[in-house]
């Protein structure tokens, strides 16, 4: 089991008797769908498609809690603002209001239940969110499988988690450790393969968009793109032999022509080799391409994602 606290992330507050409507109009997702206790991930998009923050959208109590990393959320709060015209709604940085506990693993939610003896959770109910009673340092906590592996995420005041490590006792894992699992799980993340220059459908994940719910910023080219067309690349995964990785931002070659580029990369635990994610050509029909590692020019292998086949149940 690993536990990350505090995990980085930043909150958006939504709040008025528009919130709703508002967010159902612009972001990719069905938000006017969105029960309580339930949490989705969207984007808001460029009239081109392109995406300009990715979030997870939380349905609570008077208001919509946007989940984003810390670095987007000041440009995510000035890219909603933009669409503000007599709505009313208003939108909070409450970023200080919240810290996260992630834990994840094969016994994740075993060791959950000790911190949140009251948290039940049957089944993989993902992104379903709990309260948890007042009087505890957790306000509630979410199951997110994201790793391919069961996970739990616990939503606390904002010294909770020197109070959680205090009462645990627990040596929480190192960021990095968590970014090589979401490689190996074939997760795309904001700043790395989620950026301004990514499409929505490259990412060749529908689960951050709905198909059914109407119009909302972007939504001609997305739906253009899905039905019509293709998008111009895809997300990939590389493998390289022993301890190089691939450096990030670099091209990926294939007869000394550029066919793609590394977003993220990273020594797999679990393969014991390097791995990493990026863009390929649409259409590049190729197996091995050369990456550019700390030692040079190095072989590489396209793999199917997740590297991991994943172990949530």
């Amino acid at each position: 089991m690993g536990l990350w606290v505090p995990f980085p992330r930043g909150f958006l507050s939504i709040q008025g008797k528009d919130r709703v409507i508002f967010l159902h109009r612009l972001l990719t997702h069905d938000i006017k769908g969105l029960p309580a206790g339930q949490a989705k991930p969207a984007c808001l998009l460029d009239r081109q498609g392109k995406i300009i923050f990715y979030a997870i959208v939380h349905a609570r109590p008077e208001e919509l809690l946007l989940e984003l990393t810390p670095e987007s959320t000041v440009p995510a709060k000035l890219a909603l603002e933009q669409y503000l015209i007599s709505e009313a709604v208003e939108i909070r940085d409450a970023s200080h209001d919240y810290c996260l506990a992630a834990i994840h693993g094969a016994d994740s939610l075993t060791q959950a239940r000790k911190l949140c003896p009251f948290l039940d959770w049957p089944g993989a109910s993902l992104l379903h969110c709990k309260n948890v009673p007042e009087g505890s340092d957790v306000i509630f906590a979410m199951r997110w499988d994201i790793l391919g592996l069961p996970g739990l995420h616990l939503y606390m005041s904002a010294n909770g988690s020197d109070k959680l490590l205090k009462k645990t006792g627990a040596t929480p894992e190192k960021f990095s450790l968590f970014d090589a699992l979401r490689i190996e799980a074939g997760v795309p993340w904001p700043g790395r393969e989620i950026t301004a220059q990514t499409i929505l459908n490259e990412l060749g994940s529908e689960e951050m968009v709905s198909f059914t719910k109407g119009c909302y910023v972007g939504q001609e080219i997305v739906a253009r793109i899905k039905y019509r067309a293709h998008p111009p690349r895809v997300l990939a995964g590389f493998t390289v032999e022993g301890t190089d990785l691939p450096v990030v931002s670099t091209p990926v070659l294939s007869n000394s022509q550029q066919v793609g580029v590394i977003t993220s990369s990273a020594y797999s635990p679990t393969l014991q080799k390097g791995i990493a994610l990026g863009f390929l050509q649409y259409g590049a029909d190729i197996s091995d391409c050369m990456v550019q590692t700390a030692s040079g020019m190095a072989l590489a292998k396209i793999t199917p994602l997740p590297f991991i086949p994943s172990q949530s149940t």
